[in-house]
């Protein structure tokens, strides 16, 4: 969807090899390294999604729901 109440339109984008996400991920933050373009996030939000991930991990070993709170 491109415009407000517009028809959806559909792209294929072809089969994705394994690694694909990563490199592209690795290129951009690359590019940023040589100030070639902006950070995709600040750090801030990098270690926030670092604490959700890691809470997402501890719950699944421990069954429970978890707040994660251990300082990075």
């Amino acid at each position: 969807m491109t415009e407000p109440a517009s028809e959806w339109h559909e792209e294929g984008y072809g089969p994705m090899g394994r690694d694909d996400w990563f490199t592209r991920q690795e290129n951009l933050y690359l590019d940023a390294l040589e100030e070639r373009r902006q950070p995709l996030c600040t750090l801030d939000e990098a270690i926030q999604t670092l604490r959700v991930n890691l809470a997402a991990l501890e719950s699944v070993r421990n069954g429970a729901r978890t707040v994660y709170t251990r300082e990075i």
